[in-house]
């Protein structure tokens, strides 16, 4: 193995290390955990980046042309904001104070501290996003990358399940004694996540995968092994889904369950059925029963009582909303740009003023990730950074529509599965900020890798060498030209 094909390997296994450690150390919201996993991804970009040098400039994988210019987009708005930035602010006395810019004329951040911070993770899960769209070409790696996801949410679901169970005051390894019983999060926390919302958004983007790699289990000859840790990891995430007290969470996680058994689901147990598999009627059981007993531990009457104080404070006129109205309030002025990366936190109390009381106190983000982006990267930053998120999304529908595609197949499951968890964590951003977790933004940027730089390189050898014969043999010596170029 050549000093490329080290650096590339060790690229790789870093960042599955990472999608591991992300979501345990406290789903990297602490500061010192944020720099961990900020750092730990800079890292496992500068050695593929290293590699790629090493090897003259190969790629291993496809990366379209969209892609490419849309995070070079975003890479230099963002950079170009910070490094021209005009104040930091000082959250004491609620003043800026100025600094002087590189370029007055042209628009740079309000905050450099915040943006150059926010541009150090943005770089790193860019990073993270090519790595995985560059394993995306192989099939080996692709189920690692799918094993990984489902350990790391199967883990998180029975830490947080186990919780629940015990009656904990708080996280296990934290001192109950040593936080006030008045803090918010204290009440709130889940898991490894000092918010539960958080938790419910991470937990949601490894559900329609980890519900995909036990139906396959159940489905084929698999290791007892192996099919009793995938239909575990499925029975603790559904349980963890019905125990977590986010109502946003729940509901997602309802519409994505159903959501995977409508699509990747149907035709793999269609097959089943065909085939008389009593596994898979057994693991639906399970499952079935795990959700009722996971309802009688929380108690149906706990949670109708928060469905409806979710009703009533929509009529009495919710904060969040408030906070909307305002943070839109703001966009006219954000101008082309944005304030900057990172800057809501500085720039939004300006803008609540009008609001009096009602929306006192210090938001960090907004509960509308769409809005916030507009708020910090204007009109073109938004553009860019939704051609990223769902550009991805409908290539991995597009790719999953091959027509050679089996049910039980990476493209019949995995694909669909990232789909659907892209498509909950939109709809959670919708109401929360989900996308602006770091262990969520890193398992986002995985998908997003594997359905933009999704291609079955065995398959198109195996389709070259069949057609050969009548090609005079060159197409089983000859490499096509994206894969010969890495373009």
């Amino acid at each position: 193995m050549d000093l490329g094909s080290t650096l590339l390997f060790c690229a790789r296994w870093t960042l599955l290390a990472l999608l591991v450690f992300a979501p345990w150390a406290y789903g990297s919201t602490r500061p010192w955990a944020l720099e961990v996993t900020t750092w730990w991804m800079l890292g496992a970009a500068a050695l593929r980046l290293a590699g790629f040098v090493t090897r003259r400039g190969r790629w291993g994988g496809r990366v379209p042309l969209l892609l490419a210019v849309a995070a070079a987009g975003i890479l230099a708005q963002g950079w170009w904001m910070a490094a021209n930035a005009s104040g930091i602010y000082d959250p004491d006395f609620s003043v800026f104070a100025p600094i002087a810019p590189l370029w007055a004329a042209l628009p740079g951040a309000a905050d450099a501290a915040l943006s150059q911070h926010w541009m150090l993770r943005a770089t790193g899960l860019l990073g993270a996003l090519f790595i995985a769209a560059e394993m995306a070409a192989e099939r080996a790696w692709r189920e690692r990358l799918w094993v990984t996801l489902v350990v790391a949410g199967g883990s998180i679901a029975a830490l947080g399940v186990v919780q629940r169970a015990a009656g904990a005051p708080t996280i296990f390894w934290e001192d109950p004694t040593a936080r006030s019983p008045t803090e918010s999060y204290v009440k709130t926390f889940f898991a490894s996540f000092y918010y539960h919302a958080n938790a419910g958004a991470f937990l949601n983007l490894c559900l329609p995968l980890t519900a995909a790699l036990a139906l396959r289990a159940a489905t084929r000859p698999t290791h007892p092994l192996v099919h009793a840790v995938c239909v575990s990891a499925f029975v603790l995430q559904v349980l963890a889904s019905v125990m977590i007290t986010s109502r946003a969470a729940q509901a997602i996680a309802l519409l994505l369950f159903a959501a995977t058994a409508a699509w990747p689901a149907r035709a793999l147990l269609a097959s089943a059925w065909r085939k008389r598999r009593s596994a898979v009627l057994i693991g639906a059981a399970v499952a079935v029963l795990a959700v009722g007993v996971a309802v009688g531990a929380v108690g149906l009457g706990r949670q109708a009582e928060r469905w409806q104080g979710t009703l009533d404070q929509l009529e009495a006129g919710n904060t969040r909303l408030l906070a909307q109205r305002a943070a839109a309030g703001a966009i006219p002025e954000a101008g082309a740009l944005g304030f900057g990366p990172g800057c809501f936190q500085a720039v939004f109390p300006y803008f609540t003023v009008p609001y009096g009381d009602t929306l006192r106190g210090f938001w960090r983000h907004l509960h509308a990730d769409f809005v916030q982006t507009v708020v910090e990267w204007g009109i073109v930053g938004t553009i860019l950074w939704s051609v990223t998120f769902f550009g991805g999304i409908a290539r991995g529908f597009h790719c999953q529509r091959e027509p050679d595609t089996a049910p039980s197949s990476q493209n019949g499951l995995l694909l669909p599965a990232a789909v659907l968890g892209l498509l909950g964590v939109a709809l959670h951003a919708l109401l929360d900020f989900p996308l602006q977790i770091a262990s969520v933004q890193l398992v986002v940027a995985v998908l997003l890798g594997l359905c933009w730089g999704w291609h079955d390189r065995t398959r198109r050898e195996k389709r070259r060498r069949r057609e050969a014969p009548f090609s005079g043999g060159s197409a089983a010596t000859e490499p096509s030209a994206p894969e010969a170029t890495g373009g």
